[in-house]
Parts: C-alpha cells; structure tokens; sequence
C-alpha cells in the first residue's frame, strides 16, 4: 500500500509540476466561455476512513490562464480505524470497545486545477481535474468513557456514581462502563491533551459543477487521498494501527465566483 503512495505522490507532484509550467503565462479570462477570475467554496466531506459527514472543507481558488487555477484549501477531518465497532452498555448507552485515541487531522493544501470540459451552456456540467499537496496535522486526543466507580445507597436505593476516564481496555470493566463521554469533553480534551504528528497529505480528484448560474458553485469533488505521518497513530489497544491512511473521498460543495469584467 505504501508503494501505491509513493507512485500517487510522484503522479501529483508531476501533476503539479506541469501545472506550473503550464501557468507561467499572462493571465487570459474569456467571459463568453463562463471563466471566472475567483472563486470560493465550502462544504462537507464523506471519505472511507470517517463517519457522517467526515469533516469540513474550505477552498479558495484565483486564476493564472484560461483554464489553470491556483488552488488553496483548509480541511479538518476525523478518522476511524477500520475495526471501530459500537458496542451497548448493560444501561442502553453505547461505546467503542478497544477505542483508545480519537484521530483528527487539519490539512492545508495548495494545489492546481485544470478545466477540462468547460460547460456548455447554463445547464451544463464542469469537469476539473484537482491535484493537491499539503502538510496534514493529526491531533490524537484519549477517548474517555463514563465508568462507574462506586455506588451509594440514598433512601435505601443504590446510587451508581460514573466518572469520565480515559477508556484502557485493559482495565475497565465491560459491565461497569455507562457511556460514552459527552462532546464538551470531547473537545476540551482535543485542545488540551492531544497528541501532535505532522505528517503530509496529497490527494487527487475530478470537481463536477453542475450549478445552473456563473456566479456560485454546487457540485461535488471524487477522488483519492491519503495521509501519511512519520510514526504509528494508535486508535484501537490490541489490534494493528498505522501511519498510513488513504481513503477515497467525496466532497460537497457551494459557494461563489466572481467574474471577470466584460
């Protein structure tokens, strides 16, 4: 698999490579043939390696010739390890059994587009090619569950007392475990107690614009992409982990362009 990376990262960095000679030249617009100057977008991810919606992303791209185009872009994202399965606790709460680490990763891209079918009228479809480099920053923060630790007993009833713990298979009882923890702790713990790698991610893909007006964008990006950092990531305890995680990935977007003056 890793070999597979190397020859897609040498396809991208060519890609961009001859992206760049290519745009060297003057900038040219064309406002009959419905090319834009600028334009920016945001939207959703769903990849292979993430849940429901997988992340967001944002982008920004200028043109450099009639159909090259500069492109930047901010993405923040979540990653699952393939074996993540949900599992009910004896109180109807829900957890992931051998979930140690939560894996998020922000990404910044600089990348190039080239228009390859211009549409051919209001009602019809863009096709870009998108190829995109960048360094990808994994925050790996402890997954915490509610365990319960002691009991007391209040008018004659016994009270179960749960306290948030970072989650080690190794020692956590199954039958005391209550849930989940809540996502204030979720997201205080990313800022507070995450692990840090910075790794690179690359990624390929063909934009398909399917919006009926000049001025804004709907449509969706498909492609391949993949994130590779210098040491192992542990998510799951007692099972392979890795560094290496590609994933195919779909990208819905909206947003805006603006034209060039006629």
């Amino acid at each position: 698999m890793k070999k597979f990376f190397s020859r897609y990262l040498i396809v991208v960095v060519l890609f961009l490579c001859v992206a760049q000679s290519f745009g060297q030249s003057k900038h040219t617009y064309e406002y009959q043939d419905f090319l834009y100057e600028r334009e920016t977008s945001f939207g959703f991810n769903i990849n292979t390696r993430g849940g429901l919606p997988g992340g967001i992303v944002f982008k920004h791209t200028r043109a450099v010739t009639s159909r090259w185009f500069d492109s930047f872009g901010l993405e923040f994202a979540g990653i699952h390890h393939p074996q993540e399965e949900t599992h009910n606790t004896n109180r109807g709460n829900s957890f992931i059994r051998g979930k140690t680490r939560h894996l998020f990763v922000l990404r910044a891209l600089y990348g190039r587009e080239f228009i390859f079918f211009k549409k051919a009228d209001k009602n019809g479809v863009q096709l870009t090619i998108n190829a995109s480099a960048g360094p990808s920053i994994g925050l790996s923060p402890p997954y915490y569950i509610k365990y319960y630790r002691e009991s007391r007993t209040v008018f004659g009833n016994q009270i179960y007392v749960a306290s948030v713990e970072a989650y080690d298979p190794n020692t956590h009882q199954l039958s005391s475990i209550f849930d989940s923890a809540d996502l204030d702790k979720l997201v205080s713990s990313l800022f507070t107690e995450s692990k840090i790698q910075i790794g690179l991610y690359v990624k390929l893909g063909l934009i398909f614009d399917v919006s009926p007006f000049l001025t804004s964008v709907t449509g969706f990006e498909l492609g391949l992409a993949a994130d590779l950092y210098p040491k192992e990531i542990e998510i799951m305890s007692n099972t392979n982990n890795t560094n290496f995680f590609p994933n195919l990935y779909l990208n819905i977007l909206f947003g805006r362009r603006i034209l060039p003056e006629e």
